[in-house]
């Protein structure tokens, strides 16, 4: 009788276990649907971007906005452009999309509002500063002759703003002049309907803090210098870059070399319209840097194999400046090597190396790097050690 009373208890108890067993899979079954459904509802809130808007009542866009706008319209991004890749930047990086796009007609309104604060800037810099230095330069840009002026404060350092970039009609010394007092008459203008004042006022007072002009010392910027004297009735302290008087010393060292070359007889292999020292370090430059004239890989593995600077053979790309000078210096201080790179391991085998390497062997043409070299070295070098560390 016990037997049969615990068999039946346990019988019981197993029945209670099976039962909630059960239940517990039950439960189990719906928790592992709920995560499944969670899981698939946290994977779309994923790929859900965030529609934001960045305009003030609908109407004006943020300073947030305007401030990427200014960076990106900065950095050379094109006005029609710019918008989307502020937007692609936003929902790579935050899932979060612009809700209203900026046209491009918005964006170029940006840029102009970016040269409204620039003269600003420059105006207060005129107006707060006195001992002004006014310099401009030009160059030739697609056909174009593009002039840039800046205006310099005398502290220490020298802090430069610009002050206009524009296109001239031709480079005399009245479209220099005129440039410069258009520039002045726009920025006093601006900075003057800005904070309400007279604007006749505030050109005066500008006009009296313009003390100097820095520019190349050609004749015609000499010319706009007396213009600007006249027309603005003020005395200027005319400056004059410190460095182009090398590029003077360079052209004259270049055509006395080239009058040797022609009067003696000179033989070179390498082509070219210079002298002779000036078109074998031309070659040499080629040969470092021209990919597929030169040997661009094999030259740069030839210097770290040495333990030399990629740049230590600088290009050449004109007889500007410093440049014939210190490329003669480096030639001659690594001219073994440089024999040896050409003799055994250049992997250009076209008629550039042979020519460079029997130049290279030339002895009156080396004299001639020697000779460079040396005004390298007590004149030029200095020379563009004090230009720059001042």
């Amino acid at each position: 009788m016990m037997f049969l009373r615990q068999k039946a208890k346990f019988k019981s108890c197993l029945k209670k276990l099976q039962v909630e067993n059960l239940d517990i899979k039950n439960k189990l079954s719906q928790l592992e649907r709920a995560y499944e459904n969670l899981s698939l509802e946290f994977e779309e809130a994923k790929t859900v971007c965030i529609v934001i808007s960045y305009k003030k009542d609908d109407k004006t866009y943020s300073d947030k906005f305007r401030k990427a706008a200014y960076y990106c319209l900065q950095n050379q991004v094109p006005v029609e452009t710019t918008s989307n890749v502020i937007n692609h930047v936003l929902e790579e990086l935050a899932d979060v999309s612009i809700a209203n796009f900026a046209s491009a007609g918005t964006i170029s309104q940006y840029s102009y509002e970016l040269g409204v604060m620039s003269d600003l800037q420059v105006g207060d810099v005129l107006i707060n500063n006195d001992n002004l230095t006014r310099s401009w330069d030009a160059t030739s840009l697609a056909g174009d002759h593009v002039n840039e002026i800046h205006i310099t404060i005398g502290i220490v350092p020298p802090t430069g703003y610009v002050m206009q970039v524009a296109v001239l009609p031709g480079g005399e010394a009245v479209d220099y002049a005129n440039h410069v007092k258009e520039s002045l008459h726009d920025i006093v203008h601006t900075y003057s309907s800005f904070h309400n004042i007279s604007a006749v006022v505030t050109e005066k007072k500008v006009i009296s803090h313009l003390k100097n002009t820095m520019s190349d010392c050609v004749n015609v910027n000499a010319a706009a210098v007396r213009e600007l004297e006249r027309d603005l009735d003020i005395k200027l302290l005319s400056l004059n870059c410190n460095v182009h008087p090398l590029e003077s010393v360079a052209r004259k060292c270049w055509e006395l070399l080239k009058t040797y070359d022609t009067d003696n007889s000179v033989e070179s292999n390498t082509f070219g319209s210079d002298c002779r020292a000036a078109n074998l370090l031309y070659g040499i430059s080629k040969m470092r840097y021209k990919q597929g004239k030169g040997d661009l890989h094999g030259f740069t593995l030839f210097l770290k194999k040495h333990d030399l600077k990629c740049g230590v053979i600088v290009r050449y790309v004109g007889n500007r400046f410093h440049i014939i000078f210190h490329l003669a210096g480096v030639v001659i201080h690594l001219y073994d090597k440089l024999c040896l790179y050409f003799h055994k391991m250049c992997n250009n085998q076209t008629t550039l190396r042979s020519a460079l390497l029997k130049d290279l062997q030339n002895t009156t043409i080396v004299l001639e790097l020697r000779v460079l070299g040396l005004l390298g070295k007590l004149l030029t070098g200095p020379w563009m050690v004090k230009f720059y560390a001042n």
